[in-house]
């Protein structure tokens, strides 16, 4: 599941319209890959923004 940075693995949002919890897919191995990959790319747009 796509979240925040450095948020623990397995952690699950309710939607706040009706509760429900949805499962996203993903295993942990891919998901903590994905967060390792796309955390870096967020700050180097954020940092291109502030020039």
């Amino acid at each position: 599941m796509g979240t925040f940075p450095y948020l623990a693995s397995g952690t699950r949002f309710a939607l706040p319209q009706s509760g429900e919890t949805p499962d996203f897919g993903g295993t942990r191995p891919a998901n903590a890959a994905a967060r390792s990959d796309g955390w870096p790319q967020v700050l180097a747009l954020l940092a291109g923004l502030t020039r």
